[in-house]
């Protein structure tokens, strides 16, 4: 067990802040335990943490790896609510989640067990399941399939992926982590707690890409994808240059968006001596409104100008739908 110092700095007070039932005694003596507060909430994984809305929110758990069972209660803050979440089934669809709740492995990253979309995490312990959600008090349900329970997961993580100071989600270099490079070595921060709540049709791997490129060589070409469904979504795309290029005057990059039949529906041109006399963060966004068309939709960038670093992130969102990422800091685990 190890106490962490204060990972999330500035947080805003929650008064209203939803509550949930205390754990009934204390934790049973082989029962694996994780407490954290300070909660740091995104619209999917945030690598610049840009997006992130800061709480007093709270991770409770105290599960039996053995049995399958347990107690998992989380609160925070995000698009303006109150939310509560309590797991009330541990249910893992992959042989390596070892039936719901797992101790003692690594997961995400370069592993294999879990999408790359966070490095490599080592667990303490962690939880696959279905849970309860309330929204300023409201039990949810979820819009897609009517249930009144939401696919979650959660991990108590040793080290944490985040840096305390800076609030990125880097790699072990001092750089930015990417999906497209999982092996990278992983950033060892303090402990932390890991939520992920989703809804049926904002599932990360189904909804939402977010992908940070750093131009080792002298030209750049590269194609990312989203798989979307055909219907009502809405699509918007971020992309923003992190790090200005090392030789500005003959850097480029263009952006392209083209939808599933290869028409082009966006495009964008990156001028580093412009940004830079403007000292300015460069960003380009657009929106795709529904209906959207059913495959790939695809951002292409192609360039050069070695040591610039860029990240790509396409969403999709369905009305009601909903895929909310949870950090806590100041964790204690056991």
């Amino acid at each position: 067990m190890r106490a962490a110092a204060p990972l999330l700095a500035a947080l805003l007070g929650l008064a209203g802040c939803a509550t949930l039932p205390p754990l009934p005694g204390a934790p049973a003596a082989g029962d694996l335990v994780a407490h954290a507060h300070g909660a740091l909430a995104f619209a999917g994984y945030d690598v610049s943490a840009r997006s992130g809305e800061w709480s007093d929110g709270t991770a409770e758990v105290a599960v039996d790896a053995t049995r399958d069972t347990g107690r998992a209660e989380f609160t925070f803050t995000w698009r303006g609510a109150s939310w509560a979440v309590w797991f009330t089934q541990f249910a893992g669809n992959a042989t390596w989640q070892e039936g719901g709740v797992r101790a003692g492995f690594d997961e995400r990253g370069s592993t294999g067990q879990g999408d790359a979309q966070l490095p490599k995490l080592h667990a303490v312990h962690a939880g696959w399941g279905w849970a309860e959600v309330r929204s300023n008090g409201t039990l949810l349900t979820d819009p897609t399939t009517g249930n009144a329970t939401f696919w979650a997961h959660y991990v108590a993580a040793d080290p944490g992926p985040r840096n305390a100071t800076s609030h990125r989600l880097q790699n072990g270099h001092g750089g930015s982590y990417t999906p497209g490079r999982p092996e990278d070595v992983a950033y060892a921060g303090e402990p932390q707690v890991l939520l992920d709540v989703a809804s049926a049709r904002a599932l990360p791997q189904d909804g939402r890409v977010a992908i940070t490129f750093t131009v080792t060589e002298p030209v750049v070409n590269s194609t990312t994808p989203l798989l979307v469904e055909a219907g009502d979504g809405d699509m918007a795309w971020n992309f923003t240059v992190v790090r200005p290029p090392m030789t500005v005057p003959t850097a480029k990059l263009d952006f392209v968006l083209r939808d599933p039949q290869g028409s082009v529906l966006d495009t964008w041109a990156y001028d580093p001596t412009v940004a830079l006399a403007n000292a300015s963060m460069p960003r380009h966004m657009v929106r795709v409104p529904a209906p959207l068309a059913l495959g790939n939709y695809t951002a292409q960038t192609t360039g050069y100008g070695a040591g610039m670093e860029y990240q790509v992130i396409g969403t999709v969102r369905y009305p009601d739908a909903f895929f909310v990422h949870v950090e806590y800091g100041n964790t204690t685990l056991r």
